[in-house]
């Protein structure tokens, strides 16, 4: 993907890189979004995961906001890192009672580490080149976690500076070569490629997300869809076309959804084995194998049920929701009658007759801009019987949610209003 590319990543290419590497005597890593890329996308990611492990509503933003808390009242610079035991005690006073613990945030965090493929390839040369390596991280992860994590991924280093050695002054090799890498997760908020989808608060598909990442470079955009989707579907569901009923049932009516339904048997004959476009599948197939690679470390993560409701969000945003990208991409792929692969995804402009999608979009459209009730609401179903003024009376000391549930109520009114007055 150009987006993962040496080029893009670090500001030049590869060439250019290790051109520099063989004049430095020392070459530095970042450690964290470094050397090592984290399995769930980002630290929101993390949160978001610790938040649905552990049952703790409202973790994930309380440990955002106890992080830029701590950074403000602890560092004697405001540049400096901040530990997690600083974080930790900010947060006791957010949430007092939160089961989380600065252990088990660590543990978690260590668990979820990986080498980054592009750093990986650096380091590499830089080795070859016979050049001293050493790691800065600045993560807030205890010394002992990030060595652990760098031997078993095979990353190794003359020097580890974490961030207690940074607090406490101990040099971090000033004259070295500090190596600039844009993290993944930074680049994929930016442009995420075709079916990579990006979501703040949502534990699976940031789980699955960064594992898609990783390969990225790897892989063609078709081959995300594989691994993003095709993967998923393959392994955590029935292959069945019948079994799409029993998963797609819950985003509504079975009859006014009898469109979608069938547009999305179409666009799961992308998956079959018999698609006659053989590039397309082959790319889709790799995908597929990739998602197959990483499935023991996913689905010792991932529930079932969790993996059903990924598939039922990734592929109800595909068909109702779709990128220009994605459907560009999809518009190329014919399927066994013939037809293009774009014609399951909904119209640009969505026609009056189809159902109302605004329940549907919300998840990805405004997840990140909403409360976090809000979303709940919608994802519950109850959003639609909830009035504005309701949730003003009993909770006035909230705007940012009964505002935002106002301006919501009064679009959809709006909207229902126009479509009948065009019928």
């Amino acid at each position: 993907m150009e987006i993962l590319s040496e080029t893009t990543r670090c500001g030049r290419s590869l060439p250019g890189l290790i051109a520099r590497i063989e004049a430095a005597d020392c070459v530095a890593f970042e450690v964290t979004d470094g050397l090592l890329a984290r399995r769930c996308r980002d630290r929101s990611g993390l949160f978001a995961w610790l938040e649905q492990q552990h049952d703790a509503p409202g973790f994930a933003r309380a440990r955002a906001k106890a992080e830029w808390l701590a950074r403000r009242r602890f560092p004697p610079m405001k540049t400096d890192p901040v530990t997690l035991s600083e974080i930790y005690t900010v947060l006791a006073e957010l949430m007092p009672d939160q089961p989380v613990s600065p252990e088990i945030e660590a543990d978690t965090d260590a668990r979820f580490l990986t080498a980054d493929p592009t750093a990986r390839r650096l380091l590499e040369a830089a080795r070859a080149k016979g050049k001293r390596v050493v790691g800065i991280d600045r993560s807030g992860l205890p010394r002992e976690d990030l060595a652990e994590c760098l031997a078993r991924e095979d990353l190794p280093l003359d020097a580890l500076s974490a961030t207690e050695d940074l607090r406490a002054g101990a040099a971090s090799e000033p004259d070295a070569l500090h190596i600039p890498l844009t993290p993944l997760h930074q680049l994929l908020s930016e442009s995420p490629p075709a079916f990579v989808t990006v979501q703040t608060e949502n534990a699976h598909a940031a789980l699955i997300a960064g594992h898609a990442a990783l390969r990225a470079d790897r892989l063609s955009p078709l081959g995300l869809f594989g691994y993003t989707l095709g993967g998923p579907l393959r392994i955590g569901l029935e292959r069945e076309r019948a079994e799409m009923q029993s998963f797609l049932a819950p985003l509504g009516d079975t009859d006014a959804f009898a469109p979608i339904l069938s547009k999305a048997q179409d666009l799961l004959l992308l998956l079959h084995p018999a698609l006659t476009d053989a590039t397309a599948r082959q790319d889709i197939e790799d995908g597929i194998a990739g998602f197959r690679d990483d499935i023991a470390w996913i689905a010792a993560e991932l529930t079932p049920d969790a993996l059903r409701l990924y598939c039922q969000e990734q592929l109800s945003r595909l068909l109702l929701a779709p990128r220009p990208d994605e459907r560009r991409l999809l518009d190329t792929v014919s399927l066994p009658d013939g037809a293009r692969a774009g014609r399951a995804l909904a119209p640009a402009h969505a026609a009056t007759d189809m159902p109302d999608l605004d329940l549907l979009r919300l998840n990805e459209t405004f997840r990140d801009l909403l409360p976090r009730e809000l979303v709940r609401l919608a994802e519950s179903g109850e959003l639609a019987d909830t009035d504005w003024r309701s949730v003003f009376r009993s909770k006035p000391f909230k705007p940012s949610l009964w505002a935002a549930l106002r301006r919501y109520q009064k679009r959809i009114e709006k909207r229902r209003k126009s479509r009948a007055a065009e019928r």
